[in-house]
């Protein structure tokens, strides 16, 4: 895989942190140039220019990022200098209203942080502004405009801010063509034939950038009516966990998208909302395939896993797209089917997936699969993902192999049993094991809960988190499992236990005061139970964030953050707040086998963890390779199926005590 190396510039203005920071620079993927004083700046400017400049103790910051400015044509800079020199502390007149514009930005970092927070920081910054250079100009995100038939400009000249041919702006009632590389003209042409009502067309676009080369985005196009064409781009350029590098799109195995493809994608028919666009997504989920790929091994179930993609593309017709999200997950979009269709879709590609022939079994056994269909509405197809993954999880409950439709009428039509079981105290702990590279006794046990309906029935959690949060039962339920905790807790006072707090109970105003007064009451409750929170709460204004786990960490109470490398985390919060324990997400830990990049953001979060205290685990371990992968790595401990299955609290300590006596 090539890898391309964003450049660097870093100008030492002062005595300060700028000889260490070019240091530590080079120790990652990052070609680093070093500046002194004008001429040098000069000197850089006539050769490759940088992608970010990096401004070292400034003695006037203002006239630094002006100078800076007019030297790069407004390239990105950042400024590492004292607190004062905050950029929000800088008086106007400055050029930073370009920067809205989507021609750069500047931002800032404190110097006093220590070294490592610093670099980190950094390369956060070379990332984002490496996306920037991904697009013609620097444009800032998706850009959406409207064409003709011939691929003229009739939209706001202003929608296209910085789309450049030949040095000059696009002009209204010019063709789009003109910016696009010959050998894509008339593929680009073409996908602006008439279409059917509803339909999308996506394709990579190479896109000239006025200077002899060009650069590649994702282009869409839907027609909105005759004669008049929505056309969406954005980077194909992933800004993924690695800084600099180019991240393959295609899951290396089947050679569907990978997940963040998917998400940009998804993100994109967004952009479509407005003229009545609303998709479908579907998730699926192979029922009996862990048991099988035990059996079969790696290649065969490599063989398989390529005809279950092979059955799902087949059976979506396009513009339908797919991904492989983990192991034997799939996620679909269907563009342009309502429900009814995509269900039949669905059901279609479960009969493909029954039929296919796993090597070692007889002809009469059955490969099945459960699958979700959910619509996406008001922008947000993360959620129908959740409720697509909430009817898988229902749909393996009622026996498998089958779609079910999801919704969020489906989701809180489980609320009653929700509440009715919360009231009446009908539901379980049950416990995980986390243990350490060498097993042994848990380090700690995640206490999950187990809910059943007034049938009897087990309600998936998904389904149940889904209910709980649109009838905002979840902080309520969140209490009444830390509860529940501590009295196995006092019942066993050589065990640790950590328990899950939700987005919405995290966010509340009675936070965590509500839970410190419970922990505080427990004898040893602060040092014995862990909070485990979603990334997403990291991702709040940093603020009120701190305030909360400042808190709780001078109350002697470890944080740990769950599913980080799931999407809603960056690299800068793990230096933001104080963290015990950070736990790796399956979408990051399942890939390493298949994905050096993901691999290489394992060993980075690690590196960070390690140098400010924090443990690391890994979810979801489900072979011994994996866990001997990672265990080089630096993980610290492990989760998941290898070393142990969620049971019921009393059957833990049950076989815990049968186990300790037969010893």
């Amino acid at each position: 895989m090539e890898i391309a190396l964003p450049h660097v510039l870093v100008r030492i203005c002062g005595p300060g942190v700028g000889p260490s920071l070019v240091a530590a620079l080079g120790l990652h993927p990052v070609e680093v140039s070093e500046a002194r004083d004008a001429s040098e700046v000069n000197r850089i400017a006539r050769g490759r220019p940088p992608v970010l400049v990096v401004i070292t103790d400034p003695p006037d910051p203002r006239a630094a990022i002006l100078e800076t400015w007019n030297q790069f044509h407004q390239t990105p800079i950042l400024i590492v200098g004292p607190p004062a020199t905050a950029v929000e502390s800088l008086e106007p007149p400055l050029a930073i209203a370009d920067a809205a514009a989507g021609k750069g930005w500047v931002d800032s970092v404190p110097g006093d942080l220590d070294l490592a927070d610093i670099c980190w920081q950094v390369m956060e910054a070379v990332s984002r502004a490496a996306r920037l250079e991904s697009v013609v100009e620097h444009p800032i995100g998706p850009v959406l405009l409207e064409v003709d038939d011939d691929g003229r400009l009739i939209s706001d000249p202003a929608a296209v801010e910085g789309l450049l041919v030949d040095g000059r702006r696009l002009a209204p009632g010019e063709s789009l063509l003109n910016l696009v590389d010959p050998a894509d003209r008339n593929g680009f042409a073409e996908s602006l034939r008439p279409m059917r009502p509803g339909e999308v067309r996506f394709g990579p676009l190479r896109l000239l950038d006025g200077h002899g080369g060009s650069h590649a985005v994702s282009a869409g196009t839907r027609q909105l009516e005759a004669g008049r064409h929505a056309v969406l781009m954005q980077p194909l350029i992933s800004g993924g966990p690695i800084v600099g590098r180019h991240i393959n799109d295609r899951d290396p195995i089947t050679g569907l998208l990978t997940r963040w493809a998917m998400s940009r994608r998804l993100e994109s028919l967004m952009q479509f909302d407005a003229a009545g666009f609303r998709p479908v997504v579907m998730s699926l989920k192979l029922d009996n395939f862990m048991a099988i790929s035990e059996y079969i091994g790696h290649d065969a179930t490599d063989a398989v896993l390529v005809r279950v993609a092979a059955a799902l593309s087949g059976a979506l017709t396009h513009p339908a797209f797919c991904s492989r999200v983990m192991g034997d997950t799939f996620l679909a979009c269907l563009p342009e089917a309502g429900v009814d269709e995509a269900v039949r879709s669905t059901e279609q590609v479960i009969a493909g997936i029954n039929a296919i022939d796993v090597p070692g079994f007889s002809a009469g056994f059955q490969l099945q699969a459960s699958a979700g269909v959910a619509a996406v509405s008001r922008h947000d197809y993360d959620f129908a993902v959740q409720l697509a993954d909430a009817a898988v999880a229902t749909a393996r409950a009622a026996g498998g192999n089958r779609a079910i439709v999801a919704g969020v009428a489906s989701a809180t039509s489980v609320a009653g049993d929700l509440a009715a079981a919360m009231e009446m105290g009908s539901w379980e702990v049950w416990l995980q094991p986390v243990v350490g590279q060498a097993g042994g006794h848990p380090v700690f046990h995640e206490a999950l809960a187990r809910f059943q309906n007034g049938h009897g029935h087990v309600i998936p959690r998904p389904e149940f988190f889904l209910a709980g949060r649109a009838q905002g039962l979840l902080e309520q339920f969140d209490l009444a499992m830390l509860q529940r905790v501590l009295q196995i807790l006092a019942a066993h006072p050589d065990e640790k236990f950590s328990v899950n707090v939700s987005f919405e109970t995290f966010m509340s105003e009675a936070f965590p005061a509500s839970f410190l007064g419970p922990l505080q009451a427990a004898p040893d409750g602060c040092r014995r139970i862990i909070l485990e929170i979603a990334p997403r709460c990291l991702a709040m204004p940093a603020a009120g964030v701190r305030s909360r786990l400042d808190a709780l960490a001078a109350a002697g109470v470890a944080v740990a953050v769950d599913d980080f490398g799931s999407g809603l985390c960056r690299l800068r919060q793990l230096t933001q707040h104080p963290l015990a324990i950070v736990k790796l997400d399956a979408l990051v830990t399942s890939y390493i086998d298949d994905d050096p990049l993901q691999r290489d953001f394992v060993r980075t979060v690690v590196s960070i963890c390690r140098a400010r205290g924090i443990a690391t685990v890994a979810e979801y371990t489900r072979s011994q390779e994996q866990m001997t992968r990672l265990v080089d790595d630096g993980v610290d401990w492990f989760q998941g199926e290898l070393v142990g299955m969620p049971a019921p609290a009393a059957e833990v300590f049950a076989s815990a005590s049968v186990g300790a006596a037969t010893a």
